[in-house]
């Protein structure tokens, strides 16, 4: 679904903050509806925004269960030496090297910050969810899919959404609690 689209089906539905339900739906290509009963069921309140933390774990259970990969980045800065004369400093440099949050993949390197008006300039093609400060957007193949298009808002972190195809079924409580006695 893109952005248009999921503003013309939200007419009918009367629910505010909802930004990370929008974004989920364009990066994930899922029904508004079916994004947001996700949400919901796992917790958001209707009207209430989520917490970044929060926003990691509901972005990687919904990987799970549809089928997808969810991979978060942070920038990273480098310290560079600089003279002012005689003394030396390790100042941060202007690039930001975007690595995953376990430090085993860079998505790529920007000089300067990274923005909602330029980051398809930096991010190979694909699907994501973009982070800046109190709002998320979504990115599909290479489109800002939100409001926040040619801003020139800052992003702190990346979620890269790729589909594998692989669905986990999660547990009922019952199938759980049988799956403990079965080890104790």
């Amino acid at each position: 679904m893109n952005y248009k689209q999921i503003l013309k089906e939200l007419e009918s539905v009367n629910d505010r903050n909802n930004c990370t339900v929008i974004s989920s739906s364009v990066a994930f290509e899922l029904p508004y509806n079916e994004v947001s009963d996700f949400f919901f069921l796992h917790g958001r309140k209707r009207n209430h925004g989520l917490k970044p933390d929060k926003t990691d774990n509901m972005i990687k259970l919904m990987a799970l269960e549809k089928g997808y990969k969810a991979i978060v980045y942070k920038p990273q800065r480098d310290r560079v030496p600089v003279k002012y004369g005689n003394v030396v400093y390790n100042e941060l440099s202007k690039t930001r090297h975007w690595i995953s949050k376990d430090g085993n993949d860079l998505l790529c390197s920007t000089f300067g910050n990274m923005t909602a008006n330029n980051c398809t300039d930096y991010l190979p093609r694909g699907n994501y969810i973009l982070g800046v400060r109190g709002h998320v957007l979504g990115v599909q193949n290479g489109k800002v899919q939100d409001w926040t298009e040619g801003r020139k808002h800052y992003i702190n972190r990346v979620w890269k959404i790729e589909k594998t195809g692989e669905i986990v079924k999660p547990l009922t409580f019952a199938e759980e609690m049988k799956n403990r006695k079965l080890f104790l």
